[in-house]
């Protein structure tokens, strides 16, 4: 083997990345004797070194550039994260891409929470971190061989992987013991014998000491960092039978390609996905989880927050991220038919799950629909949109919780957050809650944040007559899709105290030429889901959720003024 080339700062660099692979090897060798504190302490320097690793190795390539301009010379003298990932596009040759960015980005979070926060990291997070380094210092630095790099055992990973899928396995049945139990209390109320509150406690005792050893040993090892898979769920009384059909209908071999999750903004359909692929795996039906999220606006405390990286995925983007999900990072500079027909080998080979996430913001969202049955073989899909696209898949279209699902949800919300007011409400005024918001979950979330710091009474009163952000978050993207006449349409239905039929739409004055731009209109609005069908007596009549009618009466006169068409 040959000596290293001689570049500045790359003998460090190959040095503190071989230290982070010897670190990550001792961790798995703590896992198999049992040492969690060891593989704790282990995995956060793994983190640590690996993160430093990155920096200083695309410091190292940037620095041997002999023309760099000065002003790029002065930004390399103390750098910080953000000007060598603005220096790489730059400079970078081949060109460093948004997701392989992103990643990075990721990484580098990941050991600040670790440095600042004492955070564990999770395993395969690590890991991906250890094989994407190994592809930077191999790419930007040829004279790099593949022998100068350590490596870790195969073997062991395996084990780590094969533990935690038990221990995985075992918290699912306490969970479904716990819900149970929950429902009885919810049931009991005040009245609750003291032998389910005992119980209660005990399994989530025992919950949290299981999961402190699977976060420790994987977190998440067959999810992907790209999706939110630890986010909770709460097993809703009412919703949880519909959710076990669409698992046993993706199960099926003969079945469609995938599921097609659609619904306001708000409505749970991430949430919705992220459950459904965690009942597949806990099914072993598929080998892991693929996939991304389009998600481009965040309601955090009830304000919209931006995504870090504003670029909209694309067709070709998403084929680079699921390559690098399959351990083929390289095919990302691959030509597009290449790197599509490679996936579509690998996705035949054995059975994976892939998740798309928020498909109204992909670009050439059609595109996807249109090609990943061609790509998925023996795979399976889950899709999830804002907005319906035709396709052959089985269609799942969320609305609010019913009122029991609501009642279960704010009391399990409630107890995770340890707010005092919600627990203690009774249903009476939970009820109103779940009237005011129709059972939204973004909003009955936004419900019990707010009442864990403000009370119960403020909060209530708060979503009532809240304008803004919450509206933005849920409403702001549909009704800048909607045609002039389906916005019409909605301002209308919006005061309207009942549901109305076709034949009372069309002799409403609309600014509408034909019958047949009304009919769009409707079909336009029923495809963002912000109309309710209904057909009593076999006839279809029209209406709108009353979190819609409070956007339509608070926030549109405004939009609609700017639009001068007041």
């Amino acid at each position: 083997m040959k000596p290293l080339p001689r570049i500045h700062n790359l003998s460090q660099t190959v040095s503190m990345f071989n230290q982070g692979c010897a670190s990550f090897e001792q961790a798995m060798s703590a896992v198999e004797d049992r040492n969690y504190a060891n593989f704790q302490t282990s995995l956060q320097r793994a983190a640590r070194d690996v993160a430093d690793t990155i920096e200083w190795a695309l410091k190292a390539y940037l620095d041997h550039f002999p023309d760099l301009p000065p002003e790029d010379r002065r930004k390399l003298s103390k750098p910080n994260f953000y000007d060598l990932m603005v220096l790489m596009e730059k400079w970078a040759n081949p060109v460093m891409d948004r997701d392989a960015r992103r990643r990075l980005e990721g990484y580098r979070k990941l050991r600040n929470k670790v440095t600042h926060e004492g955070a564990i990291p999770p395993f395969e997070e690590v890991r991906n971190a250890i094989q994407e380094t190994r592809q930077i210092i191999l790419t930007y630095f040829p004279g790099v061989e593949a022998g100068h790099l350590q490596t870790f055992s195969k073997e062991k990973e395996s084990n780590v992987l094969v533990k935690a899928q038990g221990v995985r396995e075992l918290i699912r049945n306490y969970e479904r013991r716990l819900q149970k139990l929950r429902e009885q209390k919810s049931k009991f109320g005040f009245n609750t014998p003291p032998e389910i509150s005992i119980e209660i406690e005990d399994i989530e005792a025992e919950i949290k000491r299981l999961q402190a050893t699977i976060v420790s040993e994987s977190a998440g090892p067959i999810w992907p960092t790209t999706l939110p898979w630890n986010d909770p769920y709460y097993r809703l009384p009412e919703r949880d039978g519909e959710l076990d059909l669409i698992v046993q209908h993706l199960l099926k071999k003969e079945t469609q390609w995938g599921v097609f999750v659609s619904g306001l903004g708000g409505i749970g359909k991430t949430a919705t996905a992220i459950e459904i692929g965690r009942r597949c795996m806990a099914a072993h039906a598929f080998e892991r989880v693929l996939g991304d999220s389009a998600k481009l606006d965040f309601l955090v405390d009830g304000r919209v927050a931006q995504a870090d990286d504003k670029a909209v995925l694309n067709f070709e983007n998403f084929l680079n991220e699921l390559g690098t999900q399959l351990d083929r990072p390289e095919l990302r500079l691959k030509p597009f038919d290449e790197k599509r027909h490679v996936l579509s080998r690998l996705l035949d080979q054995a059975p994976y799950l892939v998740i798309v996430d928020n498909l109204e913001t992909v670009q050439n969202a059609t595109q996807i629909v249109r090609d990943l049955p061609q790509l998925l073989g023996r795979s399976r899909a889950i899709i999830t949109s804002r907005e319906v696209i035709s396709a052959n898949t089985l269609p799942l279209i969320l609305k609010g919780l019913d009122e029991t699902d609501s009642l279960f949800f704010l009391r399990e919300d409630a107890q995770t957050r340890q707010c005092e007011d919600v627990i203690k409400a009774s249903d009476a005024v939970l009820r109103e809650v779940h009237q005011a918001v129709e059972g939204q979950p973004l909003a009955l979330k936004l419900i019990v944040g707010q009442a864990a710091n403000f009370g119960l009474d403020y909060a209530l009163a708060h979503i009532k007559n809240t304008r803004g952000d919450i509206y933005r978050f849920i409403y702001w993207d549909s009704w800048q899709k909607l045609s002039l006449p389906a916005q019409e349409v909605l301002i209308y239905l919006g005061g309207a105290p009942t549901s109305v039929s076709l034949n009372e739409l069309l002799d409403v004055p609309f600014s509408i030429d034909h019958d047949d731009d009304l009919t769009a209109a409707i079909n336009q609005l029923i495809k963002l889901s912000l109309i309710n069908v209904s057909q009593p007596e076999g006839k279809k009549r029209y209406a709108i959720h009353e979190l819609t009618r409070s956007f339509v009466n608070s926030d549109l006169p405004e939009l609609w003024s700017q639009q001068g068409m007041a």
